[in-house]
């Protein structure tokens, strides 16, 4: 089911995963955390239960399920989260292989029994919290950022409980945090046995690790090599890139074909699915494009919006004062008025058709310093003249 714009949700696919994720600007987005320790998580061929700690929007969940046909479930105490996470899984097509849980991991004897998994991962908060703790955004945010609900040392806690002798525990979190994990590791029977610190550039101090611990498993740590995150500029770099592609996809090209194609300049494809509420309204989708410029890396390009519906389009103009998107849908409908006795077209939405005309179905948008250049009052639009209807549009980002 198409997410509502309206409702405070949207969404983002991820063309070279061939996935799908609905996300809320009031809880947290997935971010490259969430894909570097679904890769690094080694899943082995007997796996055949998985559980996400902490699940969020269920972003580890959906990208585990591309290597894996193991069940995995995800559990999170905000009951937002898991909505967002089921959804997830529902348009994906993986409600079958990942089910859901809302409630405080630390009742997980409520759900479980011991050692019910092959494979915890999670993704949890990385900061400690008490009253002098710097928070923002609202209590979703917090919650999600800092350990507010559980400590470090609970959640490994609750991770060597559930894991079966010689289950595999994958967690990310911040390198600063390294000492105090292995201990927990070890206090809780998980023997430490790969790490792998990440680096924002090869001259930046490692910031995220990724680490794997056995349950009951022999002493003896792997640290792998480092791994950079960013090439030029803001790119990803290309192990990263290639991260984005499905696993063992090799007729889709992954970010870094598209680079060879495009003389070494990066082409990436957002796709955006709405619900319109309205029988003709304007949308403002500025912010699902700024993020799709973050998340693209790219500082300096165009990002080239398009519709691909013949009653809607897309259009740049004011959103400070509400009164002008007003005006603009009265005076199309002056214009174009419905119903009138001339049109032929046997659909009855000919004045649909019109005012898309007018509107026009992309607009290309410069991208400098990693933002959008828009006027002051200006916001980009999707309009639709048809409604309401479930629709979509796509972002192409090109740099150069």
């Amino acid at each position: 089911m198409p997410e509502e714009i309206n409702g405070g949700e949207d969404r983002i696919y991820l063309w070279k995963k061939g996935t799908d994720i609905i996300q809320r600007p009031d809880h947290l987005r997935f971010s490259i955390d969430s894909v570097l320790v679904a890769d690094f998580a080694k899943i082995q061929r007997n796996t055949t239960r998985i559980l996400d700690l902490g699940c969020g929007n269920g972003a580890i969940p959906l990208f585990l399920a591309k290597k894996t046909k193991a069940k995995i479930t995800g559990i999170d105490i905000q009951a937002e989260a898991c909505e967002l996470a089921r959804k997830n899984a529902a348009i994906n097509g993986l409600s079958e292989q990942i089910s859901v849980i809302c409630d405080d991991m630390k009742n997980w004897r409520t759900h479980f029994p011991p050692r019910s998994f092959d494979h915890v991962i999670s993704n949890p908060p990385f900061f400690p919290y008490n009253e002098h703790s710097l928070t923002k955004g609202g209590e979703a945010l917090k919650i999600a950022r800092h350990e507010t609900k559980l400590a470090l040392g609970e959640l490994i806690g609750v991770a060597s409980a559930l894991l079966k002798d010689w289950g595999r525990f994958t967690l990310v979190h911040r390198a600063e945090r390294l000492p105090e994990i292995f201990d927990f590791l070890r206090e809780n029977r998980l023997a430490p046995k790969r790490l792998r610190i990440c680096h924002a550039r090869p001259s930046k101090d490692g910031r995220i690790l990724l680490v794997e611990g056995v349950k009951c498993g022999k002493p003896g740590l792997t640290v792998l090599p480092p791994l950079i995150l960013h090439g030029e500029g803001r790119l990803y770099s290309e192990e990263v890139q290639n991260m984005f592609a499905a696993p063992g996809d090799d007729d889709s090209p992954s970010v870094s074909n598209n680079n060879d194609l495009n003389g070494g300049k990066t082409m990436t494809l957002f796709k955006h699915k709405l619900h319109t509420k309205e029988r003709e309204s304007m949308i403002k989708i500025s912010n699902l494009i700024r993020e799709d410029v973050r998340q693209s890396g790219v500082t300096s390009g165009i990002a080239l919006v398009y519709c691909p519906h013949t009653t809607s389009g897309i259009l740049i103009n004011e959103n400070a004062d509400p009164h002008v998107v007003m005006d603009l849908l009265y005076l199309s409908k002056k214009l174009f008025p419905e119903g009138d006795p001339k049109y032929l077209h046997a659909e009855g939405n000919s004045h649909a058709h019109a005012k898309a005309v007018l509107a026009g179905n992309s607009k290309a948008v410069v991208i400098e310093e990693g933002k959008l250049i828009l006027g002051h009052w200006q916001d980009v639009f999707f309009c639709d003249f048809d409604g309401p209807r479930d629709r979509e549009f796509f972002v192409k980002i090109l740099e150069g």
